[in-house]
């Protein structure tokens, strides 16, 4: 192989493995600094950090309150028990009982 061949190659190489991870990178959240400007959201709520925080009984009866998915009682329920509680658990090393 001659070596403009050589080059030609190494350079198609470069190239594509550069293309190759363009556009694949997850958008950043946006990050909410006062919370209570905003409509609490699942959205929103994801973006606060792991913590007691996360789990206060007013944020979450906020996020109950003014997301429109939790209007339904079943979807609040299945949501405290799939996600609240075992984060929740998680945060303050202990098991969490949910109202």
């Amino acid at each position: 192989m001659s070596d403009y061949h050589s080059r030609y190659l190494i350079l198609v190489l470069i190239i594509t493995y550069g293309l190759s991870g363009c556009g694949h990178e997850k958008a950043p959240e946006p990050e909410v600094k006062d919370l209570s400007q905003v409509q609490m959201t699942t959205e929103v709520w994801n973006t606060i950090p792991e913590g007691p925080e996360k789990y206060e009984q007013g944020l979450l009866a906020r996020l109950h309150k003014e997301d429109p998915k939790f209007q339904s009682t079943v979807e609040w329920k299945k949501f405290q028990k799939d996600v609240v509680a075992p984060g929740a658990e998680k945060a303050f090393g202990r098991p969490v009982h949910l109202k």
